[in-house]
């Protein structure tokens, strides 16, 4: 399993897409038909995706959670829980740490 921040998982984006780049400027590739039959397609994420409920933090692991707040990093939507005055505590980094 991977694991960082939003920006680590760039970093290794980045590197595999250049080295890609590079097999195919050298012609090492292959093409494959894609199964549109097997595809999934998903929804935009809005920013209501973005919250943290208090069912997850009842139900949901704090691995779970803390996936949740690190793939939420800038620069896209940060993770939130709402507060009783209806505004967003915005959730920036987290660690997971044992009791």
């Amino acid at each position: 399993m991977l694991t960082g921040g939003i920006n680590e998982i760039f970093a290794r984006i980045e590197n595999i897409g250049t080295n890609l780049t590079i097999d195919i400027i050298k012609g090492k590739y292959r093409i494959y038909n894609q199964n549109l039959k097997d595809s999934v397609m998903y929804k935009r994420r809005s920013s209501k995706d973005s919250e943290i409920t208090l069912n997850e933090i009842k139900n949901r692991t704090g691995q779970y959670l803390l996936d949740k707040i690190q793939m939420l990093e800038d620069p896209y939507p940060n993770a939130y829980i709402k507060t009783k005055d209806n505004k967003k505590l915005l959730i920036r980094s987290a660690k997971l740490v044992n009791n």
